[in-house]
């Protein structure tokens, strides 16, 4: 079943480091089948994202979050079409 994951990174050196959101889509045949394009500057932004590129499910907030934080949501209902098109971005990759 894939995993939508919601994760921060640090940007820049600054004291305290900002903390920029990005979304993956893990499976079990891969770690990393799918990955955000862009970091953004809050959660409610990356997960509004992640609905463009067809994340349908809910996403539950911790009440404190610490960093670096990462948030796992089952998603039964993937749509298919985002699994093949990052099968298909890997098996181009290996030919190369």
């Amino acid at each position: 079943m894939p995993t939508w994951c919601f994760k921060t990174a640090e940007q820049g050196a600054d004291v305290p480091a900002a903390h920029q959101w990005y979304w993956q889509i893990e499976t079990e045949e891969t770690p990393i089948a799918i990955l955000s394009s862009r970091f953004f500057a809050s959660l409610d932004e990356c997960i509004a994202h992640a609905r463009e590129n067809g994340f349908r499910g809910d996403v539950d907030v911790p009440a404190a979050l610490t960093y670096p934080a990462t948030i796992r949501c089952g998603e039964d209902e993937c749509l298919p079409y985002l699994l093949n098109r990052s099968k298909r971005g890997r098996s181009n990759r290996s030919t190369r």
